[in-house]
């Protein structure tokens, strides 16, 4: 199976130098084999037994740190709340840019 990491990285709007894209197929290509190695599990009820419910915990009502504490170690705040910088840079209309 090829996997083409070019379009991965395109989706993603991830640079991705050439060297890096063929090294990274060989190592895409090696964990698929490998995966298609392992052994079909045997009994695949162990795995999900829908008439075995799962035990939850019940919700509750925790006290939380007061905001002005949690705040304080912020290195930037504003408005209340902790500022961070932007992880998306945009364009004019807001989009997000490639």
């Amino acid at each position: 199976m090829k996997i083409d990491v070019r379009r991965i990285a395109e989706q993603a709007m991830l640079e991705l130098p050439e060297e890096q894209a063929e090294a990274l197929e060989r190592e895409f290509a090696a964990f698929i084999e490998m995966a298609q190695c392992l052994p079909e599990p045997e009994e695949a009820d162990k795995c999900f037994a829908p008439e075995e419910m799962m035990l939850l915990r019940e919700d509750a009502i925790v006290l939380s740190y007061p905001r002005e504490a949690m705040l304080q170690n912020a290195p930037q705040t504003s408005a209340g709340c902790i500022a961070a910088s932007k992880a998306f840079k945009t364009d004019e209309t807001g989009v997000a840019a490639r």
